[in-house]
């Protein structure tokens, strides 16, 4: 595990106030230093997981059905149209879907996510499995072989790969930007955390991720040949 960005300079930010305020104008050692931070109120982030790799996907929405489904034609009919354009007229149509239309789409997010839930109990099964043979494999006279050091390899942003998605906060800070160029980020983020509907933002949101995760897909089979 390890802190992100964010959480590091939050940390050090904390850290920065904390000695302006307890050491500013005296002589201290590395130790004083050291003692002050462990002692005091800093508020360490819980450091984030690392998702492993063999985790199945979570069942995909009613909405992400119908998106993938018309995305293509989407496109075509609006050539030249951003993504955050092309999710926004997207969202209409969903919209405008009466519950009998969007039953086909309700049915296949329902088997989707009846995969998934399969698929993951089979995962969490498996990993109790190599859980279990590595404890009998200790204490029976093979002392257990210490994991090798993974090296370090700094990711490369392959030539070709899809943007990243982004989420409803990207999103929402993106339109904002568009209309009003001079708008205050502190601004911003109080009208953000005061919003009771976020529905426009999380579905462009939505939309993007599936893009990413079908764009990765064609990138990754291109390249694997």
């Amino acid at each position: 595990m390890s802190y992100t960005v964010a959480q590091q300079k939050k940390v050090m930010t904390q850290v920065a106030k904390l000695v302006s305020k307890e050491l500013s104008g005296k002589d201290f050692d590395q130790d004083e230093l050291l003692t002050l931070i462990m002692e005091s109120k800093v508020n360490w982030p819980k450091p984030k997981a690392k998702k492993d790799p063999t985790k199945p996907k979570q069942g995909l929405s009613a909405y992400i059905m119908f998106t993938s489904s018309i995305r293509e034609e989407t496109k075509k009919e609006n050539p030249g149209m951003p993504m955050t354009e092309l999710s926004k007229v997207m969202g209409g149509k969903w919209k405008a879907l009466t519950a009998d239309d969007k039953a086909p789409f309700t049915k296949l997010s329902d088997d989707d996510k009846v995969r998934a839930k399969k698929e993951l109990a089979e995962w969490e099964a498996s990993k109790s499995d190599s859980s279990s043979d590595s404890e009998d494999g200790a204490g029976v006279g093979v002392e257990p072989s210490k994991p090798k050091a993974k090296a370090k390899v700094k990711a490369e942003v392959k030539e070709g790969a899809p943007k990243k998605a982004k989420n409803s906060w990207q999103f929402y800070q993106q339109v904002k930007k568009a209309e009003n160029p001079d708008v205050d980020q502190k601004d911003l983020r109080a009208s953000w955390k005061t919003m009771d509907d976020k529905s426009e933002f999380d579905d462009m949101a939505t939309a993007d991720k599936e893009r990413y995760a079908t764009e990765l897909a064609e990138f990754e089979a291109n390249n694997s040949k």
